[in-house]
């Protein structure tokens, strides 16, 4: 287990995870929340002691852990990152990698997450307008 002090004076225990040093521990998103594409989405980790490196990237995988993209290349090791969900992410299944920028085998995995459509997810039109009614449901 690492141990990190953070700026206020308590003290957190880290358990190890995924990582191969066991020094990140992702907060948010949480495990079975549920992320809504087009808003800010906050992206909060704590670095153990071996994690002196000042910046990190940030990536989204899905199911099972599956490279979807990278959210950033590198930004500071500060715990907080803030993320705007694109359009091209939907489902269930996603989780956050954080590894160190100068390392990436100093990594870990958040929990699972879901990504949904602001909107109820069901399109209805016509096709051409006066034939066929056509209804839409995205999953």
């Amino acid at each position: 287990m690492c141990t990190c002090t953070l700026d206020n004076p308590a003290s957190v225990e880290i358990p190890p995870g995924k990582s191969t040093n066991g020094c990140f521990k992702i907060w948010q998103p949480l495990a079975g929340s549920t992320d809504t594409i087009g808003v800010y989405a906050e992206i909060r980790w704590v670095g153990g002691p071996a994690m002196h490196d000042s910046l990190v990237r940030i990536s989204l995988y899905h199911h099972d852990n599956v490279f979807d993209r990278t959210i950033v290349t590198g930004t500071a090791n500060d715990g907080s990152y803030s993320w705007r969900i694109s359009a091209g992410e939907s489902g269930m299944r996603y989780r956050i990698k954080i590894a160190s920028y100068e390392d990436t085998s100093k990594c870990d995995f958040g929990p699972y997450f879901t990504i949904v459509w602001p909107y109820n997810d069901i399109f209805e039109f016509t096709c051409p307008p006066g034939g066929m009614r056509v209804k839409l449901i995205f999953a």
